[in-house]
Formats: structure tokens, C-alpha cells, sequence
């Protein structure tokens, strides 16, 4: 036998004696011990104090003084007017602002008015002015000043005459219903005739 073909039949040899023996069949082999890794240390979890709040978030206030205004109004007997009110605010998204002058017909004149569904914000807004005015700031104003009312492009016509106050066709009767600051509230006799109404283009 050669010398190459010793050596060769030695590495063989040491190989296979070197090799771990095989399983015995139906078993499985043991696993090297598990060694468990190390995790930084974290703080204990606190829950939070409160839950959080389930109310909804986008509801706004239009006009947070409302509800003075209208126990004002409910005061003086305006309650259909109050009703409109309250439809308005609870189901409209109208452009009534944080400051307003509203001119207010008796339940009896609005007992007389036709008012469709629909129509029920357009006819709070040719009722309103978007500011507050108080009796004698309207009483100190100029015969035949015009004055913005929330509908668009649309003036009433303040007519002084005498001693009372006119806006278009309705006179003011209950003066200065509203304490609120921010909201001012007239009674009127009748229906504003929005015919008589004044149309501006900017």
C-alpha cells in the first residue's frame, strides 16, 4: 500500500471516530442547554387615570349666549319664535354668529305665516342682524339708514318716526328683550316684509 493511500485511511479514521455517535431510533437529540438573553429593564406600565373621552368632537356652539336669550324671550311670550330658534340650532348648520340682533314677530303673527321646513333658516336670518343693537342705538339712528341683515346682499330700511321705531314694515314694541351682551332682542308687531328689503352688490 502506498504511502498516500495510508494517510488517507487514517484521516478516515480520525473522521469517523471523531464523529458523535448516531441517534438511537425513535429518539431525538438532546439540544444544548438554553440560556436566556438579557432585556434591558423597562418601566412598570400605569394606566391612565381617567378613560378617555368618548364625547363627540366636533360639535360646536354657535351662539354660547343662547340660552340666556332665550329664557329672556320665553319671558316675554315669544315661545313660537323660541321654537324656530331651538329647530335652527339643533338642526341646521346656519351662518348665525357669536353677536346678533334678532327682531322677533308674536306667536300670533307667526301663528299667521306660512313657514316651509325648508325655509326655516332663511327665515330666522331675514329676522337677524349680525350684530347687537339695542333700542336707542336703533332709535338714534338716522331715517332711512339700511342695515345688514344675515340674509346676503339684503338690508332693512330703519324708519324713525315719531317716537317709534320701524325696521321695513314691522315696529318694534317690546324693546330691549334680550340682557345677554353678545345678543340683542326686539319684539316687532308683524312679519318683516322682505320685499322692502334693500339689495347691495359689492
Amino acid at each position: 500500500m502506498g504511502f498516500f493511500a495510508v494517510l488517507i485511511l487514517v484521516g478516515l479514521f480520525r473522521l469517523v471516530s471523531s464523529s458523535p455517535p448516531p441517534a438511537a431510533p425513535g429518539k431525538i437529540p438532546a439540544l444544548p442547554p438554553f440560556s436566556p438573553v438579557e432585556t434591558p429593564d423597562l418601566p412598570p406600565f400605569n394606566p391612565p387615570s381617567q378613560p378617555p373621552s368618548t364625547s363627540p368632537v366636533n360639535k360646536p356652539v354657535k351662539i354660547p349666549e343662547l340660552p340666556r336669550a332665550i329664557f329672556d324671550m320665553q319671558s316675554k311670550s315669544y315661545f313660537g319664535f323660541v321654537i324656530l330658534l331651538n329647530l335652527l340650532n339643533a338642526t341646521t348648520k346656519s351662518a348665525l354668529g357669536q353677536q346678533v340682533t334678532f327682531f322677533m314677530p308674536s306667536d300670533q303673527q307667526l301663528a299667521r305665516s306660512t313657514i316651509s321646513p325648508g325655509g326655516l333658516d332663511d327665515f330666522v336670518l331675514t329676522h337677524t342682524v349680525p350684530e347687537p343693537l339695542i333700542f336707542s342705538s336703533l332709535a338714534r339712528t338716522p331715517n332711512g339708514t339700511l342695515i345688514q341683515s344675515f340674509t346676503s346682499n339684503q338690508f332693512f330700511r330703519i324708519s324713525n318716526i315719531g317716537r317709534r321705531v320701524f325696521i321695513n314694515n314691522a315696529h318694534i314694541v317690546t324693546r330691549n328683550v334680550c340682557s345677554s351682551d353678545t345678543i340683542k332682542c326686539h319684539g316687532i308687531s308683524t312679519v318683516i316684509d322682505t320685499s322692502m328689503n334693500q339689495t347691495v352688490s359689492w
